[in-house]
């Protein structure tokens, strides 16, 4: 560990790995492990770094435009104060502190705006990256984008219902490696970038969280395994998914379909047409290899192409299109049931009781009933209504004889 003297003091300066992703390389299970394993973290004397209420740096990253466009500026840092203290704050000697969001800075400038912040707090800093295979990262990535929420996937994979985001004009944006990784590397070195290949017959115990541990250096004594997480949609959610983001449902029911929607087969392009995306990115891959170090001329990944079939599976059977929309119309039907005008109903109702108006408030209740049978408070205050009525009816005086 280097020494600097800063304002007349001698004092040790820290380490940073700095994980940006990418994205579908198991990114959220090391965050949530990271997370959950910070007692153990700080016995091997490192501190996990994170902002607002997220597992990871989510909060102080954005947009980098205004108007939330994606093409072609990306993300940014937005808040590098919050950055800034967060980082500063932690007591350890390391520090780690993950995004995937990282992987969305696809302009220079905004690497070298980050390191402006990172770099006089610490004397080293490390890059750690993995990267998909392009075919099978375009395919997850692009079933992310079905998700509610997810606006720079939107932008840069667009609407295709198929498995392959076919329409999408900027994906070179984010899987070009050579381009995308050579920044971070142009700016912290080579040497500082660490590249690990998500593939699971290549990652250290099979996995991506034991994988990590060994390559920033630290063991998983006293730490918590955690199940993956965040994991991609089947074929029917994620052309529902896609339909809904294209028309711009509102995210209520969004959620409440894709919760409707069954999780079936995954939705996978053929082998040609997967092996047809990927060599557009063959050479760059090769150059980045070998940028890494690599002499003999091989590609960055296992291009074995067997764990697709020759037919793509893309298309909904009469089942699933059948499950699909049952489950859409279960989703609209519950909606409805949480349709503000139930609230309304209820409050009015009570309004009325308030005023004395019982049996006003039977009428309204009646109708916030219908809009929402199960309400637990609409059903209490029926009853009660219909007991009081009833009530009054017995005590009121007979009607006089002619």
């Amino acid at each position: 560990m280097k020494f600097l003297r800063l304002s007349g003091n001698r004092r040790k300066r820290k380490e940073l790995v700095l994980h940006i992703g990418a994205h579908k390389t198991g990114t959220t299970t090391i965050q949530m492990a990271l997370f959950q394993n910070q007692d153990a973290l700080n016995a091997q004397g490192v501190t996990y770094v994170r902002t607002g209420h997220l597992p990871n740096l989510h909060t102080v990253l954005g947009f980098a435009r205004d108007d939330f466009e994606f093409v072609p500026d990306g993300f940014a840092l937005l808040d590098p104060d919050t950055f800034r203290e967060a980082l500063s704050a932690a007591t350890t000697d390391r520090v780690i502190a993950s995004s995937e969001n990282f992987s969305f800075f696809t302009d220079p400038a905004r690497i070298d705006e980050l390191a402006e912040v990172v770099e006089p707090l610490f004397s080293k800093i490390k890059i750690v990256t993995y990267l998909r295979r392009q075919d099978s990262h375009a395919v997850s990535h692009h079933q992310e984008g079905a998700k509610p929420n997810r606006l720079a996937e939107e932008r840069l994979f667009g609407y295709d219902t198929t498995a392959m985001p076919h329409s999408a004009r900027n994906l070179d944006l984010y899987l070009d490696y050579e381009t995308r990784i050579g920044r971070w590397m142009d700016r912290f070195g080579d040497e500082n970038v660490e590249v690990r290949i998500f593939d699971r017959a290549k990652l250290a115990g099979g996995d991506v969280w034991p994988d990590f541990l060994e390559t920033v250096g630290l063991d998983s004594t006293g730490m918590r395994a955690i199940e993956e997480q965040n994991t991609s949609f089947g074929l029917s959610k994620s052309k529902v998914g896609h339909l809904m983001n294209q028309r711009g449902l509102r995210t209520s029911l969004k959620h409440d379909v894709l919760e409707a929607v069954p999780d079936d087969s995954r939705q996978l392009p053929s082998r040609q047409e997967a092996e047809a995306f990927y060599e557009k990115y063959r050479d760059g891959n090769i150059a980045l290899k070998r940028r890494m170090g690599a002499t003999d001329g091989s590609d960055l990944f296992q291009v074995d192409f067997s764990s697709y079939s020759d037919e793509p599976r893309e298309l909904w059977s009469e089942d699933q299109a059948n499950a699909a929309i049952g489950g859409l119309l279960d989703a609209l039907n519950t909606q409805d049931r949480r349709s503000p005008g139930a609230d309304r109903m209820r409050d009015l109702a009570l309004n009325a009781e308030a005023a004395g108006e019982v049996e006003l408030a039977l009428k309204l209740m009646k109708v916030a009933a219908w809009l929402r049978p199960e309400g637990p408070l609409i059903n209490q205050k029926l009853e009660e209504y219909r007991a009081a009525l009833a009530t009054q009816a017995e005590e009121a005086p007979s009607p006089p004889l002619e």
